[in-house]
């Protein structure tokens, strides 16, 4: 029951089966076999990397979310397959933990969501999960990918003219280079895509902790704060406004709690706080690019010199060279627009508005506002694409 209610764990079986079964007389050959036999045997998300890999790639939440994916996989393993297994030898054909890393791998990486009479699935598509992605694509795979309830199947169109013999690309989203690798094992050249999840925490111990983490866990606009390279800073030039909340209610002061209220509105608390956050926040980021084991000068050097020796761009070390390099960026523009931010609050602290107030979306939108802010995503559409091949070169 705990695997039919989770449709990624059961395609995953089922592409274990298709990939081992038939080995013997006492395994006969899955109906899934070509479709497993077409799967990348391999992949290059960051999962697969090993140890000296993956520490390329310290200081960013690839680094992070790759070690956590790697104990998660494992522990699903142990206590959602691995008995099943034993229990039901010939529907895993033999697979360990290994087969297992790659079925999600392939899952993740290559399934389609859709509604199917009513129903939410998840499924394999062969053929389509071959499109690559590319940022300047017609459109994304959500808006070219359409279920057919008439012919029970999934359709494609290609969303502008292709010539003969051109390839068909599609975009998986407004995704930055660190998802990318991180769920599908390549970077794009020319992505012109930022963003980072930065999140800060209120201090246990600190005065008024628990109201302010209440707080914090209680409004929508910060109850969530995740790790989903959404980012809460994007180039150029955005701040989100809940990683603004989250700060100037972190740094209220006693005489300021009364007027938290403020920070989920776009409003500074007061000035002091205001003030208070951007250095805060500015100072974090330092932090974080200090303790980096290189610059950002030195990550360019590099990549150059790979390129010099004949290395692959497009390989290991030059993909975590290229999601290194562009988080750095990042950090390195938003210290700049903080410090932009401090200098007008300083002319000004009375009559200065926050680039978060709902005043900024009126006059100018978000977009002008904070220098860029992609502005907000729409609402789900009825197929979301996860598929891709493993890795794509760049041009």
């Amino acid at each position: 029951a705990a695997l039919a209610a989770q449709p990624d764990e059961v395609l995953a079986v089922a592409l274990m089966h298709a990939r081992l079964s038939g080995a013997g007389e006492a395994s006969p050959p899955s109906p899934w076999a070509a479709l497993a036999a077409a799967v990348p045997a391999s992949f290059d998300t960051p999962v697969f990397w090993d140890d000296e890999e993956l520490e390329l790639l310290r200081g960013t939440a690839v680094h992070a979310l790759t070690g956590m994916m790697r104990a998660q996989l494992a522990r699903d393993w142990e206590e959602l397959h691995a008995p099943l297994a034993a229990a039901h030898p010939g529907a895993y054909a033999g697979a360990g933990l290994g087969e297992y890393r790659w079925a999600m791998a392939a899952v993740y990486s290559r399934a389609f969501g859709f509604a199917r009479r009513g129903e939410y699935v998840r499924a394999l598509a062969p053929v389509l999960d071959m499109l690559n992605h590319h940022h300047d694509a017609a459109a994304s795979l959500d808006d070219l990918v359409t279920f057919d309830d008439a012919t029970d199947a999934l359709r494609f169109r290609a969303g502008r003219d292709v010539a003969a013999g051109g390839e068909v690309l599609a975009k998986y989203g407004d995704y930055c280079n660190a998802k990318l690798l991180y769920s599908y094992g390549f970077v794009e050249a020319g992505n012109p895509l930022r963003a980072a999840d930065w999140w800060t925490r209120v201090a246990p111990g600190s005065r008024h902790a628990q109201q302010k983490a209440t707080a914090l866990r209680t409004t929508p606009l910060t109850a969530n704060q995740t790790y989903d390279f959404a980012g809460t800073l994007r180039g150029p030039g955005y701040v989100a406004p809940a990683l603004l909340a989250t700060v100037r209610v972190v740094q209220a002061a006693d005489d300021e709690m009364h007027l938290l209220g403020r920070a989920f509105r776009g409003e500074a608390i007061t000035p002091r706080n205001e003030a208070a956050s951007y250095t805060a926040l500015r100072a974090q980021l330092q932090r974080s690019l200090e303790a980096a084991p290189t610059t950002l000068e030195e990550d360019r050097a590099a990549l150059v010199q790979l390129a010099a020796e004949g290395g692959d761009p497009a390989g290991r070390r030059g993909m975590a060279l290229r999601v290194v390099m562009e988080h750095k960026e990042l950090l390195h523009g938003t210290v700049e627009l903080l410090t932009r931010w401090l200098d007008d609050l300083a002319r000004d602290p009375e009559g200065y508005v926050p680039p978060d107030h709902p005043s900024r979306d009126a006059e100018a939108g978000a977009e002008d506002a904070q220098e860029g802010a992609p502005a907000a995503a729409a609402a789900a559409p009825p197929v979301d694409g996860g598929a891709g091949e493993e890795k794509q070169s760049f041009p």
